[in-house]
């Protein structure tokens, strides 16, 4: 799931990895990966980011999420999988 992430960031920095069901906020995929970068730093992973700093990322990320369980975890995660399967299927621009 981290490296999705991070080739839909590089491919599409401003394209929303998270938007909730009422539109008044979205999380792109070049600040989801800057988040996860910064938490990988203060948890000093050494691999960079990995699994752990992006559900770190997503949690300070998205309002409500750390409250909403295993469940919303799971469902925030597919719909950016989902999002970032489209960013990734986008034509890209020379």
């Amino acid at each position: 799931m981290t490296q999705l992430v991070i080739a839909a960031a590089d491919a599409g920095r401003d394209k929303p990895a998270v938007i909730n069901r009422d539109n008044n906020y979205a999380v792109s995929f070049g600040e989801l990966k800057a988040r996860a970068q910064s938490a990988a730093i203060a948890m000093s992973s050494e691999s960079g980011i990995d699994d752990s700093a992006l559900t770190v990322a997503l949690m300070t990320a998205v309002p409500g999420l750390a409250v909403s369980g295993p469940k919303g975890l799971a469902d925030t995660l597919t719909a950016i999988r989902i999002q970032a399967m489209m960013v990734l299927a986008e034509p890209q621009q020379v």
